[in-house]
């Protein structure tokens, strides 16, 4: 894998404040997803556990809900991999799987 320190920093909770509520897609969807699938592609989820930032699964839960939406839109399989690998990614990565795997409202309104 080439991919640097900086490009990793891409991850940090830091340099992603607020992005989960940006317009689906900004050029860091993009750049994530990149970076998603290289890692992916190159190494075992516990060795990105070494690589990536310090939570890092924040970054990574939302790039997956924002990949599902932008997979959506243009009917692309390739934005739908990058968002489950960071969904997994995010999974290996947190202390508490219940902020990766959220209870989604249900149709009447109350919460799983």
């Amino acid at each position: 894998m080439n991919r640097d320190a900086s490009s990793i920093a891409i991850l940090e909770p830091r340099n992603n404040v607020g992005y989960r509520r940006e317009d689906v897609p900004r050029a860091r969807d993009g750049q994530i997803r990149d970076l998603v699938l290289e890692l992916a592609d190159n190494a075992s989820f516990e060795q990105v556990g070494g690589l990536v930032p310090r939570d890092a699964d924040r970054v990574l839960t939302a790039f997956a809900e924002r990949a599902a939406s932008i997979a959506v839109r243009g009917k692309d399989e390739r934005e739908l991999r990058a968002g489950l690998l960071a969904a997994a990614l995010a999974l290996s990565l947190s202390d508490d799987e219940r902020d990766v795997l959220r209870a989604w409202p249900s149709s009447t309104g109350r919460r799983r």
